[in-house]
């Protein structure tokens, strides 16, 4: 029923964004200039208008941890989002109504979300969770990107013009918008001190991690196994079952969701020492609290508290 909510209002958005558009794209065209070019720009603004000023459609800027952020459903219903849910939303409703495929691109930037667009009259960035501030704080100029990129990661110059860059030239993909809609899940799921949550979240991230041989795919890999063991550290201390008479840790609660710890171990021990050295250091640390959770659980004691450990940069 929420997926076909969803549906329902986008069409509704699609619908108002072309009535807007055929106006928009009668005023703009200009003899000798291309007219399909001219029709998919004004096709952008009307999205634009459609779903951020006539819908309301913002950044939940009071509530931006709030797990619904990261669901369409509840991103149209209660007009509030985070900047990748409401970027796909716009992506959506923009395709719906007649821009083509791949011209939105996915800009995956640290620290943000964003969308580019390069039509006839230049490139612009679309911050969909901004937007509703107005044109001036959700359609950017590469400047001002760049700009927003030094202040928030505390870099030079050079160094966010090289990171907007990389980021726009490898535009994201939908598996890779999948998974950071997951981490994010992960992450509060972590956070709220939901531990089977995390462990959900973690596996759904997986069927969204690259393949095969290359770096980020091994990177993937690594932090999902390191997600993996710190929710079910979590799952086998009894102060985190929210319980008032904790059961006893053999109990099948615990057993079941903390299954397959030793492989996880196991695993996490064979690929430590390929890792630099504060990866490595990190991950000791956490094998080493699996260990004494895994002794404790054994032996009939309670499980051990777990402290959160970075994810691995290599």
């Amino acid at each position: 029923w929420s997926v076909a909510h969803a549906a329902r209002d986008t069409d509704r958005a699609r619908d108002a964004a072309l009535h807007t558009a055929r106006g928009l794209a009668a005023a703009a065209t200009a003899p000798g200039r291309d007219m399909f070019r001219e029709r998919e720009a004004a096709l952008v603004r009307a999205a634009m208008e459609v779903l951020f000023d006539d819908r309301s459609l913002r950044g939940n800027t009071d509530g931006y941890y709030d797990p619904r952020n990261s669901f369409v459903d509840h991103v149209l219903r209660r007009k509030k989002g985070i900047p990748i849910s409401l970027a796909c939303t716009f992506v959506a409703v923009a395709e719906r109504a007649g821009v083509a495929r791949g011209r939105l691109r996915p800009v995956s930037a640290p620290g943000h979300f964003l969308l580019n667009y390069a039509g006839l009259d230049g490139e612009i960035f679309v911050d969909a969770f901004a937007r509703h501030r107005g044109v001036e704080a959700g359609v950017l100029t590469r400047q001002q990107v760049e700009e927003f990129l030094e202040r928030h990661n505390a870099v030079d110059p050079n160094a966010a013009a090289t990171m907007l860059r990389a980021a726009v030239s490898g535009a994201a993909t939908p598996d890779d918008v999948g998974g950071r809609c997951v981490r994010n899940l992960a992450a509060i799921a972590f956070n709220d001190e939901k531990p089977a949550l995390q462990i959900v979240y973690g596996a759904l991230g997986e069927t969204f991690a690259p393949r095969g041989p290359s770096r980020e795919a091994y990177i993937a890999k690594i932090n999902a196994c390191i997600t993996r063991v710190k929710a079910k550290l979590a799952l086998g201390d009894q102060r985190l079952l929210n319980l008032d008479h904790p059961p006893p840790v053999d109990s099948p609660r615990v057993l079941l969701l903390a299954a397959g710890l030793r492989d996880d171990v196991d695993e996490l021990n064979g690929i430590k020492d390929t890792l630099s050295q504060r990866d490595r250091m990190n991950i000791t640390q956490l094998v080493t609290l699996a260990e004494a959770h895994l002794r404790a659980s054994s032996q009939g004691g309670s499980g051990v508290g777990i402290q959160p450990a970075g994810e691995v940069s290599l």
